[in-house]
């Protein structure tokens, strides 16, 4: 301009951008902020417009070894290799916003506690916890590798016990996130809803909350909560022998049909089946719905009379009754023992004759008097 020359001070120009040391992949701005005004300016001559750029950040193949916290030690997605020298990974960031998702370590030992994906599909199906922010304690080495672990997180469903890759307790069957199947009070022992999973295959996908795992399809057999209080409904096992004992459910409609527990005490005193054929011989009452409640502090149930005026279609009324006082039981020699509805029909004809026979004699009296 009017043949003078001017040189750019560079310095006013301060470049951003929104990326930072350990951003996902992806697209960010470049901005100068306010750099566009300061160069107008100071050199009135010119005219300066200054366009966004663009930072793209390219996925090397290489995610290890991610310091999340800045303090040195690596955090996320940590290649190890294991006893049999196959190479596993843990703290594991799927979705790379910084928080392990599945083979969480917990306690540095090289081997996934938490969210542990058995089938390697990239979905957690064991030992599952949403983490809602990771701020592991300390720093570990395992086989020369460094990597931060220590977490305070705990198991909350699909938990396996003892390593076998299949859940034990705190089922999860519907992708809520919530246990559904042998559901465990003390966290060691499954005591509501107890099926045996005899394989894990999970496949369902589900999301909650924008985390993906996946679960299975799988329905109870014993200890049946069906109100969801944590407290067993219907087929109560007491013995631990894997059987039913008590409100037992028969034809699977969740209403219990025979061994039913009215009062709480853990003894059937309702619909009971004496001879194990699965149906009702004793007391019986027609249930239409169920609705337990706890009841004695020991099991939940719900208060019902047994009915005494419904009889019993089966063969077992015509067995002797049990609840016959003395030993009026001809059997065979008088052609078959008495029953306890036979013994009180007599003594209600004996109570009639006798009746009868009083007011005969009353009316024998008052005659010979007139006379």
């Amino acid at each position: 301009w009017n043949g003078v020359r001017d040189t750019i001070n560079e310095s006013v120009i301060k470049l951003s951008t929104t990326a930072g040391k350990y951003s996902p992949v992806g697209t960010y701005p470049i901005s100068a902020k306010d750099a566009q005004k300061q160069l107008n300016d100071n050199y009135p001559n010119y005219t300066f417009t200054i366009k966004d750029g663009k930072l793209n950040i390219k996925d090397n193949g290489d995610k290890n070894f991610w310091d999340t916290d800045d303090d040195g030690c690596p955090d996320l997605n940590i290649e190890i290799e294991d006893e049999n020298g196959d190479t596993i990974l843990i703290n594991g960031d799927k979705n790379e916003d910084g928080i392990p998702d599945y083979n969480i370590d917990t306690n540095g030992d090289g081997k996934p506690d938490l969210n542990i994906d058995t089938d390697n599909d990239g979905k957690p199906d064991l030992n599952l916890v949403q983490l809602k922010s990771w701020k592991p304690s300390r720093c570990v080495t395992v086989n020369g590798v460094q990597y931060a672990s220590g977490i305070s997180a705990k198991p909350e469903i699909n938990i396996d016990l003892d390593g076998d890759g299949i859940p034990d307790i705190n089922i999860d069957t519907d992708g809520d996130f919530k246990a559904d199947l042998n559901i465990s009070k003390d966290g060691k022992t499954a005591s509501v809803n107890i099926a045996t999973i005899e394989s894990w295959n999970p496949n369902q996908d589900y999301k909650h909350q924008g985390f993906a795992y996946d679960t299975i399809h799988h329905k109870p057999y014993l200890n049946i909560d069906t109100n969801g209080d944590g407290c067993p409904d219907i087929n109560l096992d007491l013995d631990n022998d894997g059987v039913a004992d008590l409100n037992v459910d028969v034809d699977g409609d969740f209403i219990p049909d025979i061994d039913i527990d009215s009062n709480g005490d853990a003894q059937a005193d309702c619909n009971l089946d004496t001879d194990g054929d699965g149906i009702a011989d004793e007391n019986m009452i027609a249930i239409s719905e169920w609705k337990p409640e706890a009841v004695n502090g020991k099991i939940c149930t719900m208060i019902i009379n047994p009915s005494e005026d419904e009889p019993s279609d089966q063969e077992d009324e015509n067995k002797p009754d049990n609840e016959v006082m003395g030993s009026y039981y001809p059997g065979d020699q008088m052609g078959g023992a008495l029953t306890g509805d036979s013994t009180q029909l007599l003594g209600l004809l004996g109570l009639c004759f006798t009746s009868m026979g009083s007011l005969l004699y009353m009316i024998y009296i008052l005659s010979s008097k007139h006379s």
